[in-house]
């Protein structure tokens, strides 16, 4: 169950299809088999804009890059989430799979790190089926960021709060059609506790509200399913792409309309 907690309309944005339409006309994204990918150009100077302004919420992280591929035998399925599906995860040489979050490098290398609580901002590829939620995408390596903080349950949701309330703060001083909603709390007989959590959804016309941003306190066992000490993990993902999807719906496919111009990718990015 989600509630509504706050919502930002605005007004002509054009149906989801249109927007695909326009998009794939202007020569902003290549189509293949495998999905919609951003190549160079324009989209590709705004994601860059976007992933660096995004990767400014919370300046105290320890930053990481992640890679594409994760070891088979990391993927704690008794007590993760949300284990990756086989679709998600084409099977790789080596017993290696494709990564759909950043978290699991980060828990894995914590157990041969003596620093395991903190704040991490995770980059890097994944890859997921994203045909069920966001037919702009279909089974394809996209750009993820993700806050990740380890410690005491006070500490560390206190952080995820601040840089979750930067979000919404990023996405209404950009005028993005967006809506806030909270998930109740869940009990996972896999997970043998609780997780809860937040999005910041793009809401288009035609087309189910999907997430830009999603706050997840993860369940209690995890760290221990995964060697570490007992502590609370909160994450704080965001997708580069999506965002980029949220800019053109609302101010179209031209770069001289975008809030932040194109070419100011090598430079500071705008602040709203």
């Amino acid at each position: 169950m989600e509630k509504l907690l706050e919502h930002r309309p605005t007004d002509q944005i054009a149906p989801y299809q249109e927007l695909k339409k326009s998009i794939l006309k202007a020569g902003l994204l290549s189509c293949s088999e495998q999905g919609f990918n951003i190549l160079r150009g324009p989209l590709a100077e705004l994601a860059q804009v976007l992933a660096a302004r995004l990767g400014e919420l919370c300046a105290d992280t320890d930053r990481w890059t992640t890679p594409l591929l994760l070891r088979r035998d990391w993927v704690i399925e008794d007590a993760w989430h949300d284990p990756p599906p086989e679709q998600w995860c084409t099977e790789q040489p080596g017993g290696h799979l494709l990564t759909p979050r950043p978290l699991m490098h980060l828990l894995n290398r914590l157990r041969r790190h003596p620093q395991q609580s903190g704040a991490w901002l995770l980059s890097g590829p994944c890859v997921r089926d994203e045909r069920g939620t966001l037919p702009l995408y279909r089974q394809r390596a996209f750009t993820v960021l993700e806050y990740a903080w380890l410690g005491e349950a006070h500490t560390v949701g206190h952080s995820q709060a601040d840089v979750w309330d930067c979000v919404w703060e990023l996405a209404k001083g950009w005028d993005l059609p967006v809506d806030q909603v909270a998930g109740e709390p869940e009990t996972r007989a896999s997970a043998a506790d609780y997780a809860a959590e937040w999005s910041l959804r793009l809401v288009l016309p035609d087309l189910d509200a999907v997430p830009l941003a999603r706050a997840t306190v993860l369940p209690l066992n995890l760290c221990a399913a995964h060697g570490l000490a007992p502590q609370v993990v909160t994450t704080l993902g965001l997708g580069v792409e999506r965002w980029c999807l949220a800019i053109l719906a609302r101010y179209g496919v031209d770069p001289a309309g975008w809030p932040i111009p194109p070419h100011a990718a090598q430079s500071a990015p705008a602040t709203p």
